[in-house]
């Protein structure tokens, strides 16, 4: 929830007051799902990513599959590692990066929100430069358009114009999953 954030925020935190910022709204958001899914009876999940910008530095925060990247000098780099048994069998070599991306079981997910009281989250911190694009997606985008496709319209595309392309090039490739 943003209410977690902006108030976080508004003390100009540091390097440990920023994770424990993120930390408590992500623990808000799993906590909210989670109490809707004892309403419901049944499991539900979500995954999330968390971005904040001071100055240079990018701190992260992630559960699930949902992606961060950033893109400066004309490439697209992912700064997000799913938590998915499918990266799981890629870091144990079972499968090879290209095998990953069209896995029938790649929406298989280890972490999710909701699914238990408890999340663990990853965090990560970045040096980020002004003029550096930060895109965060669901695999909703990226299980529809390659990772080639994506650098390649992120770097033809207006700025403004950026996430209604994406949203429209899923939706062309099939469109499958919500798209965020």
């Amino acid at each position: 929830r943003e209410d977690a954030v902006d108030t976080g925020l508004e003390k100009e935190p540091g390097e440990e007051e920023m994770r424990q910022m993120m930390r408590d709204a992500v623990g808000v958001a799993n906590a909210e799902v989670y109490a809707k899914s004892q309403q419901e009876g049944h499991v539900m999940g979500t995954t999330a990513v968390l971005a904040v910008v001071q100055e240079d530095k990018l701190y992260l925060a992630h559960v699930g599959d949902s992606r961060a990247y950033v893109y400066e000098n004309g490439a697209l780099d992912q700064l997000t590692r799913d938590h998915s048994m499918v990266q799981e069998m890629v870091e144990q070599g079972i499968i090879s990066p290209d095998e990953a991306e069209h896995h029938p079981e790649k929406n298989v997910i280890t972490r999710a929100l909701g699914v238990d009281e408890g999340v663990e989250i990853d965090f990560s911190e970045h040096k980020v430069p002004k003029d550096a694009i930060l895109i965060l997606c669901t695999d909703g985008l990226t299980n529809m358009v390659e990772p080639e496709r994506l650098e390649r319209l992120v770097a033809e595309t207006d700025f403004y114009d950026m996430a209604n392309v994406l949203v429209d090039e899923a939706l062309a490739e099939g469109g499958t999953d919500n798209i965020t």
